[in-house]
């Protein structure tokens, strides 16, 4: 029997079918990968605008958060009175040339904390044993030399320039600053007012209201004493023995040392406004003085001065001032003659009371000072500064000092020999010799050659304290306990603490310090 085929008739996928087919599946995958690209880059990213808040928050803490009821005061700023000079610092307590910072201690006088208390930021550690905080990407530095750039900055760019301090990541290709701007001269990650309290001419001299615990009352020869504003400079608290404060006249150039005071010799009494006396102890009197008929009460006005001198030849003026409004009145513990005097000698051992018993606050000077900023080798010669191209500049008076390169002025006028371009806010270039001098940022605009410098200082935010300290005496630079000279130790008087916190109010203006005395 014949064999019969059947053919069935099948239809398959042409070439450009498939071709097609290919195609869409080629093109679904590259879009899932592409997709998924940039949800990684995003990521990394966030992660990198995350991590610049964090190094800003570890810098100048979080001014926004209370503690109660004020500000809370932290950071890498308020610890050591500075800006980092490079990321490792708030890794570990090295500076950027792997020497050791000062750590985290008390000082004895001021009480005051100063040091690192870090780490300010929480690194990973890598293979090599370092710890680094990167960016979102990964970035590194050169990683050439173990304690060099990728060491110190853990493949930031990290710059600071004019108290300002720039942060910026390098970008998904470690190359360029695609993804997160390394910030421009507007938009830096720390500015000064983030760190900074300026103190200018508006904040008043500090009044400083000493408590004698001696019945016989203190003598405070003049230009004796100092204030002092414990301050954090580089983690540690300044004295006296500091290279940066070891002559007057850099103390006086100083933002951390009041100029000295009193003015003049000063007696203040005892808490009670009382004060031994003894035979030939005299009182004398600025201006006519009335005793009364009951022979022991003089009476005085506000513009009498009363100086007391006792029989060892010590003298001072009482520490009444303005306190006496209208008049004070002395009562004394012997007889005088009724009737108008500009003295009275005792005759025998006493006593003095004063009523009101206030007694004032001193003045201590302003610790903003007019400063300028000279080119290097100017020398200063009475009212005159001579810059190397022998251009003048003409102070006000004779009294001005300089240190290095700082002139202190004791007047606020200056006046140019050339004249000057001012080139930015707070430094002019002399047209001719092309000299700079650097002025504080908020001095008015030049009259013609002359300008008027304000007086300015500044100070980094954190916890401070005020101390009153010996300027002479065998007790220099300790704290003042009524006689810089007995070698004793003050351990009566409390610093005065303050809290500065930037883009806010001073914090002492109007205040008097209260300082015991033994």
């Amino acid at each position: 029997m014949p064999t019969q085929l059947t053919f069935t008739q099948q239809r398959g996928f042409t070439l450009l079918e498939i071709i097609l087919v290919l195609f869409l599946l080629a093109l679904m995958a590259s879009s899932t990968l592409f997709l998924t690209e940039n949800i990684e880059d995003q990521a990394k990213y966030d992660v990198t605008k995350q991590r610049l808040t964090m190094i800003r928050s570890a810098i100048i803490g979080d001014s926004s958060r209370l503690v109660n009821g004020r500000s809370q005061i932290s950071g890498f700023v308020a610890d050591m009175g500075r800006l980092p000079q490079c990321l490792r610092e708030l890794l570990s307590p090295m500076d950027c040339d792997n020497n050791e910072l000062n750590l985290w201690r008390q000082d004895a006088q001021s009480y005051v904390w100063a040091g690192w208390r870090g780490p300010y930021l929480a690194g990973s550690s890598e293979l090599t044993g370092k710890f680094h905080f990167r960016d979102g990407y990964g970035n590194s530095g050169d990683t050439t030399d173990e304690f060099g750039e990728d060491w110190q900055n853990s493949g930031w760019d990290f710059s600071i320039d004019s108290g300002s301090l720039s942060v910026g990541s390098r970008g998904f290709n470690g190359l360029d600053n695609d993804d997160v701007p390394k910030p421009s001269a507007a938009q830096e990650l720390v500015t000064p007012f983030d760190y900074q309290l300026p103190f200018g001419s508006d904040w008043q001299d500090v009044a400083v209201k000493f408590h004698s615990e001696s019945t016989s009352g203190t003598f405070i020869p003049a230009n004796s004493l100092r204030l002092k504003l414990n301050s954090p400079t580089d983690g540690a608290i300044p004295d006296y023995n500091d290279s940066d404060f070891d002559t007057a006249d850099k103390r006086d150039g100083s933002t951390v040392f009041s100029r000295s005071f009193p003015e003049s010799d000063i007696f203040t009494p005892s808490l009670n406004g009382r004060f031994s006396v003894a035979s030939g102890d005299e009182l004398k009197f600025s201006a006519n003085a009335t005793v009364e008929l009951d022979k022991v009460s003089i009476t005085i006005d506000s513009s009498t001065t009363v100086t007391f001198t006792d029989s060892d030849g010590n003298a001072g003026d009482l520490s009444l001032n303005n306190s006496c409004s209208p008049t004070c009145v002395l009562t004394l513990s012997e007889e005088a003659t009724p009737g108008t005097i500009t003295s009275v000698t005792f005759s025998a051992n006493g006593t003095v009371s004063i009523s009101p018993d206030h007694i004032a606050p001193i003045n201590a000077p302003n610790f903003a000072k007019p400063i300028i900023t000279v080119p290097l080798d100017t020398e200063l010669m009475n009212n005159t500064l001579s810059l190397p191209s022998g251009a003048i500049i003409t102070l006000q008076d004779s009294n001005s000092t300089m240190v290095d390169r700082n002139v202190i002025l004791s007047g606020a006028t200056i006046t140019v020999s050339q004249s000057f371009t001012r080139t930015s806010d707070n430094t002019i270039t002399l047209d001719t010799s092309n000299e700079e001098i650097t002025l504080p940022s908020n001095t008015p605009a030049a009259v013609g050659n002359t300008l008027t410098i304000p007086a300015a200082s500044v100070f980094p935010l954190g916890e401070k304290a005020f101390t009153v300290v010996c300027e002479t005496g065998t007790e220099k630079g300790q704290l003042f306990n009524g006689d810089c000279d007995d070698n004793t130790a003050n351990n009566i008087s409390r610093p005065h603490s303050i809290s500065l916190v930037p883009r806010t109010t001073l914090p002492i203006n109007g205040a008097a310090i209260e300082w015991t005395i033994q």
